[in-house]
C-alpha cells in the first residue's frame, strides 16, 4: 500500500485551499471595509468640494471599479454620475482610467444609452434612486432630493406592485436613513414641511425630521 507520508500529502493540497479561501475571505472584508470607507467620503463631497479631493475621488473610484462592477447593483453607475456631475459643476476635467472614468464622461456629454437612462426621469427604479442621491452628495444640490422625496411611501400605504412598490420603499428608507446622516437633507425635509411641499408626506416628513442622528456622521 502507499506510503503513510503519501497520505499525508494528498490531504495538504485541502489545507492549502481552506487557509487559502480564508486568506481571500479576510482580504475581501478588508477591500469591502475600505470600499465602504471610500463610499462615505463620496458621500460628504458637496461639503468641501475641492479639486483635490475630487481627484483623489477619482482614483478612489478607478481602485474599486472592478470590485463595484462585480457586486452588480449599479453602484458603478452611480460612482460615475457623481463624477459627471461634480465635473460639470466645476468644469474640472475627468482623469480617471477605469470603466467608470469612461462612463462619467459618457454621462457628462450627455450621449449615449446609458447617459439617456440617467438623464430620463421618467424611467424610475432603485437604480435611479442612487443616482439621484449621489448626484445631490457631489453638488448639494436640492432639485435631487425633491425628486427621491416624490417617490418616497411607506409600502402599506398604497397597494403597488413590483418596480413601484420597490422605489417606494427603497426611496422612503434612504431618505429617512440620510436625514440621520446630512444636515442639509434634515434641513431640506423641515423646509418641505415649512412650506408645505408635499402635502401628503406630512407624516412621512415629520418622521424623518425627529429621526436620530447617527453618531459621528451627522453633519
Amino acid at each position: 500500500g502507499p506510503a503513510p507520508g503519501i497520505v499525508v500529502n494528498s490531504q495538504l493540497p485541502l489545507l492549502v485551499l481552506l487557509t487559502f479561501a480564508v486568506v481571500l475571505d479576510a482580504q475581501s472584508a478588508v477591500q469591502n471595509q475600505e470600499l465602504e470607507k471610500a463610499g462615505e467620503r463620496g458621500s460628504y463631497f458637496y461639503l468641501n468640494p475641492t479639486k483635490q479631493r475630487f481627484e483623489e475621488l477619482e482614483r478612489e473610484t478607478d481602485r474599486f471599479a472592478a470590485e463595484m462592477e462585480k457586486l452588480g447593483n449599479k453602484s458603478d453607475v452611480a460612482s460615475a454620475v457623481e463624477l459627471a456631475r461634480i465635473s460639470e459643476k466645476y468644469n474640472w476635467d475627468l482623469i480617471g482610467k477605469s470603466k467608470i472614468a469612461n462612463m462619467a464622461i459618457q454621462i457628462r456629454n450627455h450621449q449615449g444609452q446609458l447617459a439617456n437612462y440617467v438623464d430620463d426621469d421618467r424611467v424610475v427604479d432603485p437604480g435611479k434612486l442612487d443616482i439621484w442621491w449621489t448626484s445631490f452628495f457631489g453638488t448639494g444640490d436640492t432639485k435631487y432630493l425633491g425628486k427621491i422625496l416624490k417617490y418616497a411611501e411607506h409600502p402599506l400605504q398604497r397597494r403597488k406592485l413590483g418596480n413601484e412598490l420597490l422605489v417606494a420603499y427603497a426611496a422612503a428608507w434612504s431618505f429617512k436613513s440620510n436625514c440621520g446622516q446630512h444636515k442639509a437633507v434634515a434641513a431640506f425635509a423641515k423646509r418641505c414641511l415649512e412650506n408645505n411641499t408635499f402635502p401628503s408626506k406630512k407624516d412621512f416628513l415629520n418622521e424623518c425630521v425627529a429621526a436620530p442622528k447617527r453618531a459621528g456622521h451627522y453633519r
